[in-house]
């Protein structure tokens, strides 16, 4: 019998200065007080690695393909067991998703602006509980290899970013302009809670997976990631209690009550706006001492009967259906403390005045100038030593369906499973999510049309392509359009499976 090889953004417009990564978003109102100083520390952790594009769940359109490879080791440690092809190599690979319901736009349209009318007419209105996530990976150089049959291994480097708000509770409406406006409608007599946590990472990783079994009808895989990671950046604001009085004669209004915590990484005080931006990149990337971290993952095929007894179709797409599960990124990274995170204990009394606030934020342009701007306004303690931050651990469940004709049918459910992690000071984390992802695929050629829900009651509908070592796609159509949306991102990747003749493919009995 002769052998045969089997089968034959636009950048989103949230922009970085190189030198300083100042951001141009200064009036975003979020429920604290600190809002603005957060999200630069929060910006520059996003963009240290990104610094000119706003996980997606990963390549989410060709989750559980037997030609995902080297795209799907992330998610599914397990999945590159028995791959069709001996070598499979991400030259690069960027995928980014942003998910919130405090403001909407279109990259397209007009960035994110200090222009407060600009600002107003994308504030989704209304008194809800918010949250916020932005998400980003870079892959450089991410190869696996099939040593045979049943054992394949791969390395690579990746560079992530995962930053999240949630416990917020607060309205907006078309004259929220500012800090002013927005703390006083809604704080007065209404205690206001808020936590944002920011963490950016590098990680070198080694993965192997293993057929463990398999017979006439079934295979068990099972793999493992071992990671080294080294953070880039980490920074958190956490407002416990946040509360604002009139004062007896009317008038103005002042904060009868603050309790909270802002830090992040030491690194980030050596950024400096004259430094040349190598310089900076250098100390942006050195936030924390090397850290581990692992995925596991196991998966079962069950086949098509096969027409002579005992025989074991390789074919790569001939299965009936598979189902898979993982844990990934299991693990934490600690950071030693800015010199200017502080602990807040309490306002003076009246002396801190909302007004005075307003002008603070609108005229100091460092965290230490705040930091003494506000220091007769609040009793506030230096935060020293170390704080850990979780690495965004999640639980993957996934079943893939063959229909026949090279069309399949995906459902991907996503878990937080940050808990894991819950020996952290603070933790970032993924959305709860399903995807269901009907495709088509041949080895060298698919489309796919996912479709995303996810416990915040959003519905994306986008679409991925693979052809040749292309591989792109976005997470919602609404990217085509000109109308703003509160969620988007897409992916791209290189990605080369010829570059050595291809593993033996001849059917075993």
């Amino acid at each position: 019998m002769n052998c045969v090889p089997a089968g034959k953004i636009r950048k989103a417009n949230i922009r970085f200065y190189k030198a300083g990564f100042n951001l141009r978003i200064s009036r975003l109102p979020v429920a604290m007080i600190f809002y603005r100083y957060f999200f630069r520390i929060a910006v520059i952790a996003c963009g240290v690695f990104l610094s000119r594009t706003a996980r997606a769940q990963q390549f989410s359109g060709f989750e559980g393909s037997v030609y995902g490879g080297v795209l799907n080791t992330a998610s599914q440690p397990a999945a590159s067991a028995d791959m069709p092809f001996r070598w499979d190599v991400e030259l690069i690979g960027v995928s980014s998703m942003w998910n919130n319901n405090i403001v909407k736009f279109n990259p397209y349209n007009h960035p994110l602006s200090t222009d407060s009318s600009i600002l107003g007419s994308e504030l989704i209105h209304g008194d809800k509980k918010r949250y916020g996530a932005l998400m980003s990976n870079v892959h450089v150089l991410n190869v696996l290899y099939a040593v045979d049959h049943r054992l394949t291994v791969g390395a690579g480097w990746n560079a992530r970013s995962y930053s999240n708000g949630d416990r917020m509770d607060f309205a907006l409406n078309d004259s929220t302009k500012g800090p002013y406006s927005f703390i006083r409608e809604n704080a007065v007599n209404k205690m206001q809670q808020g936590r944002l946590v920011s963490n950016s990472w590098s990680e070198f990783y080694i993965t192997a997976s293993r057929v463990m079994q398999q017979t006439t009808y079934d295979t068990w895989k099972a793999g493992a990631t071992l990671k080294v990671l080294k953070g880039a950046a980490g920074a958190f604001v956490d407002a416990d209690a946040v509360e604002v009085s009139p004062y007896p004669s009317g008038g103005d209004y002042y904060f009868s009550r603050a309790q909270g915590s802002y830090g992040y990484s030491g690194n980030l005080d050596s950024l400096n706006d004259t430094n040349p931006f190598k310089r900076n990149k250098r100390f942006a990337l050195n936030g924390s001492k090397l850290s581990l971290g692992l995925d596991l993952g196991v998966s079962y095929t069950r086949r098509l009967p096969g027409v002579i007894p005992n025989y074991i179709d390789n074919t790569p797409g001939n299965y009936d259906w598979k189902i898979e599960a993982a844990l990934t990124d299991i693990g934490r990274l600690k950071y030693k403390y800015g010199s200017a995170s502080r602990q807040i204990r309490g306002p003076l009394g009246t002396a801190a005045d909302l007004s005075t606030f307003q002008n603070i934020v609108d005229t100091v342009t460092s965290l230490q100038g705040f930091n003494n701007a506000i220091a007769g306004m609040v009793e506030a303690d230096s935060l020293q030593g170390k704080f850990t931050v979780g690495l965004p651990a999640a639980l993957h469940i996934n079943f893939d369906k063959s229909l026949g004709r090279n069309f399949y049918l995906n459902a991907n459910l996503i878990l937080d499973a940050s808990f894991l992690n819950g020996y952290a000071d603070y933790r970032v984390h993924v959305t709860n999510s399903l995807i269901l992802t009907p495709r088509w695929e041949i080895a060298h050629f698919g489309g796919s049309l996912p479709i995303y829900f996810n416990t915040h009651g959003e519905v994306l509908v986008g679409a991925a392509i693979r052809v040749g070592p292309l591989v792109a796609g976005v997470h919602d159509f609404r990217w085509l359009t000109h109308s703003s949306f509160r969620s988007g991102g897409g992916y791209v990747a290189l990605v080369i499976r010829r570059l050595w003749p291809e593993k033996d493919d001849c059917p075993r009995f």
